[in-house]
């Protein structure tokens, strides 16, 4: 059988002609939503939350707020204290005393200030953690061939194990 050598190189030949002829495919993207319709109602319920909040905090309502209803705080309950712990003879309009509340305003509002800072950089980094969060995934789809260039690719390997057994 001298002509099966023959048809094997043929055959490859022809299969290389045909794969160089075909356009190659492109493989098709697709994007599915991962989030259940509860995922989805409660983004979307954080999301007005958090818009309302950097709203706040843009305005600068939110510290203003902060800052007013911790003076009236400090003014009603520890401003008394304060006041108590300086009484006595010769204290009570002494400079100590007025250190003391002046100080002890001063630390209780930068300590409002800072945790209203604070408060500022979670409700950001929640709102960009939502923002973040995976709602699609995409994976591609290689492309469909047809059954005769997947036979015509496979002629010369049927060939070669054909003469490789003979």
């Amino acid at each position: 059988m001298p002509w099966l050598p023959i048809a094997a190189g043929v055959g490859g030949l022809l299969a290389g002609a045909l794969r160089g002829r075909s356009q190659k495919k492109e493989p098709q993207i697709v994007q599915k939503d991962v989030r259940t319709p509860e995922q989805k109602a409660l983004q979307k319920q954080m999301a007005g939350i958090y818009r309302e909040q950097l709203k706040d905090i843009q305005s600068g309502d939110a510290l203003t707020r902060v800052l007013e209803e911790g003076e009236q705080h400090f003014e009603q309950h520890m401003r008394p204290g304060i006041q108590q712990a300086y009484a006595g003879p010769g204290t009570f309009w002494g400079s100590d005393r007025a250190q003391a509340e002046t100080q002890g305003q001063q630390q209780f509002m930068d300590a409002l200030r800072q945790q209203e800072r604070q408060r500022e950089q979670q409700v950001m980094q929640g709102a960009m953690g939502l923002s973040g969060m995976p709602t699609q995934f995409m994976h591609g789809i290689p492309p469909q061939e047809g059954i005769v260039p997947s036979l015509i690719r496979g002629i010369p390997n049927v060939l070669a194990a054909y003469l490789v057994g003979r």
